[in-house]
């Protein structure tokens, strides 16, 4: 459910590179003008739980990652998670054989150091070379999951109760006829 809510996010954002490369081919704005109005926009948002959305290209090199800037303009190609997955050479390649498809990995989150399980969405955009990508945290979603059964056991726990109740005043009535 949060995966394909990802997907979905990233196939709107790619709508913006589509909307500026329509406007680089109408001769309103160069090429690198609509690489850097469209990576303006996408770079500043933001959803869910701080949630955001980076570019790179296929090399890979990133192009803009929004919360660590120091990546910027770096090839990706060696960045390993503790598991050993070469991320980034793993989005690469999944968008140079489908255009598109989901990556598990881990990462750490914004303000954090420490790496943990994410899944994310990759999407190419073939005439710029780029591929755009967001992910949730498994944590999230172990969260949303979390709260989802304790509500549902909340009510499991009120119907009990209210069938209990229910069954003692009927049992009562019958033993004890007024």
């Amino acid at each position: 459910q949060q995966s394909e809510k990802i997907k979905q996010l990233v196939e709107s954002s790619h709508s913006i590179f589509a909307h500026y490369h329509k406007l680089e081919k109408n001769n309103v704005l160069t090429q690198e003008q609509a690489q850097k109005a469209a990576l303006n926009v996408i770079k500043d948002i933001r959803f869910g739980n701080n949630n955001y959305f980076w570019v790179n290209n296929l090399e890979p090199r990133m192009v803009m990652h929004p919360i660590k800037s120091s990546l910027d303009n770096q090839l990706l190609g060696n960045i390993k998670d503790p598991d050993g997955v070469q991320l980034f050479s793993e989005m690469a390649k999944i968008v140079k054989a489908k255009g598109e498809g989901y990556i598990p990995y881990k990462w750490p989150k914004a303000g954090s150091e420490e790496p943990i399980d994410k899944i994310s969405y990759v999407k190419g955009f073939t005439p710029w070379q780029w591929m755009i990508g967001s992910g949730v945290y498994l944590d999230t979603i172990q969260a949303i999951y979390a709260e989802q059964r304790n509500y549902l056991l909340l009510e499991t726990l009120i119907i009990i109760l209210i069938t209990v109740t229910f069954s003692y005043f009927i049992g009562k009535s019958i033993l004890l006829p007024t």
